[in-house]
């Protein structure tokens, strides 16, 4: 099966933040220019059409804006009509010159990683905008021809509470964007505050915060259609359902990861080895074990499931049987759902999607 979805990572950034575990770098001129050269060469040898297209990182607008715009040229080409062509950033890099190269190059959605509304919270999150950044950017796309806009929410940061949550739900809301992403503060080894003394909040406290800007998203209009994503009707990410439908989807630059139908993949994270060989995979060992697992840590991230039918065809019909006898008691103790020939979870089974997983497991 060909890969309809192509993921390509930028691993510059104008600044590291401390809970940040992504493959990155602080940008400097002469090395993006060396990236953006390799990069070109691996984007012409591919042959699309790729239904998305996904520049995410590091930041991808770090990048000066001529060679910026090359990339986007180079890869517009490989677009399918009508296809979902995206890019990620900070709030303070959507000036109005960022924000029409994008739009000329045909980008269709931007994510900012806005993570709050409040100021002290950005500030303890070692961010380098202030709110009044993400307001100017939703309103320089919006400006430009672009309003398909996520905003990235960080919420069980350290000091934070079930007010501040809403707070910057609210404050979310009232932005003419179409969906938002919320992610609770996860102290990821080989980071800052992984080894600073930074905390997480109790699961309880984490839970509570979800609930509140759920259902402040809600009443806005927001639904929930995956663990942590929330979006107006009809604007669902295209490119990230290729992820969690489990379906293959092609990855270049350094740290990025793929899926070739067969088998996943990451790309060498190494910078200057990506100078010398370019996008060089590694891939996991997966016994059928592991590709049912994958198959459902993906699909049941999704308020929808998946079609047993579908289950059936890849895996067979005797572990669709013991996947039923499993997810049985799941369904009893409304968790999951099992209707019209679809396995999907409940709200409460999103809430808690692990546990469920450890059970099918």
């Amino acid at each position: 099966m060909r890969e309809k979805a192509l993921y390509v990572h930028i691993p510059f950034c104008q600044g590291i933040c401390p809970y940040c575990d992504f493959n990155k770098t602080l940008y400097r001129p002469e090395w993006g220019k060396r990236f953006a050269s390799k990069l070109l060469g691996e984007i012409a040898a591919l042959t699309g059409p790729f239904s998305s297209i996904y520049l995410g990182g590091g930041t991808p607008t770090c990048l000066a804006l001529p060679l910026l715009g090359q990339i986007l040229s180079a890869l517009r080409g490989l677009l399918e009509e009508g296809g979902e062509f995206d890019i990620e950033g900070n709030p303070e890099s959507f000036d109005g010159p960022l924000c029409r190269l994008l739009y000329d190059s045909g980008i269709t959605r931007v994510s900012i990683g806005a993570q709050s509304s409040q100021d002290a919270i950005l500030h303890s999150l070692g961010r380098r905008h202030r709110h009044e950044d993400t307001v100017r950017a939703v309103m320089n796309l919006l400006s430009s021809g672009i309003d398909n806009i996520n905003l990235d929410l960080i919420y069980a940061s350290p000091n934070s509470s079930v007010h501040t949550a809403t707070v910057d739900a609210k404050a979310f809301s009232a932005l003419p964007i179409t969906h938002v992403s919320a992610y609770s503060l996860i102290l990821e080894k080989g980071t800052y505050f992984s080894f600073s003394g930074v905390k997480e909040l109790s699961q309880d406290e984490q839970g509570a915060q979800f609930e509140a800007i759920e259902g402040v998203l809600s009443r806005h209009g927001m639904s929930r259609y995956e663990v942590s994503s929330f979006c107006k009707k009809g604007r669902e990410c295209a490119h990230n359902l290729a992820y969690w439908e489990d379906k293959p989807y092609l990855a270049l630059g350094p740290g990025a990861s793929g899926y070739d139908g067969n088998a996943h993949y990451s790309i060498k994270r190494g910078l200057f080895e990506y100078f010398e060989y370019g996008s060089r995979r590694v891939y996991e060992e997966e016994r059928e074990k592991d590709k049912i697992e994958i198959f459902l840590l993906t699909n049941l991230r999704l308020a929808k499931g998946f079609e047993l039918n579908r289950f059936r065809l890849l895996f067979g019909k005797a572990e669709l049987q013991t996947l039923l006898e499993k997810a049985k008691p799941m369904a009893e103790a409304g968790l999951l759902r099992i209707s019209s020939g679809r396995l999907s979870p409940t709200n409460r089974g999103l809430n808690l999607l692990d546990s469920v997983l450890v059970s099918l497991f």
